[in-house]
């Protein structure tokens, strides 16, 4: 039964992350804000102690959709925290790099520790690593020429 539960949250999460992208893509992005309010709710009840990181990365981005940045960067933190916690380093670091760019003030040294692990580990273009782990940073506007839409900003969720 416990095998079937980390599938279940493994997909749970990469469904987040694909409401999240949807979410700063659309030009209608409350479904795709309601599916991820709900996707957190999931995480945040689920079994295994990576499933917190998860639900701590789901609700960073859906902070960032609502347009409260400091509190995604912290949420990112805490995400990074538990990953690093339960040996997903790559996440971690991804997560760590995504708290970094979106802290006030930026956290460079978050960005440049995070960059120089996921080079050591192989990672050609670390950044397309942490894109992928966290589809809202397409909204930032330093990655335009990255995003695979032409969002500017993060929509505001009703």
């Amino acid at each position: 039964a416990f095998y079937f539960e980390v599938q279940r949250v493994n997909m749970i999460y990469i469904r987040s992350r694909a409401a999240a992208l949807m979410a700063i893509q659309s030009t209608d992005p409350k479904p795709f804000v309601r599916a991820l309010e709900n996707d957190v709710k999931l995480l945040s009840r689920a079994r295994p102690r990576y499933a917190a990181a998860m639900a701590y990365s789901a609700d960073a981005q859906l902070q960032y959709l609502q347009g409260n940045r400091q509190n995604s960067a912290a949420k990112m933190k805490a995400s990074a925290d538990v990953f690093k916690e339960v040996s997903m380093k790559s996440f971690a670091m991804s997560h760590l790099w995504a708290a970094g760019l979106l802290a006030d003030p930026r956290e460079e040294a978050w960005i440049e520790k995070s960059r120089e692990w996921l080079e050591t580990q192989g990672i050609r273009n670390p950044l397309k690593t942490v894109l992928c782990a966290v589809p809202i940073l397409y909204a930032e506007k330093q990655f335009a020429n990255q995003r695979p839409a032409a969002a500017t900003s993060p929509p505001k969720a009703q």
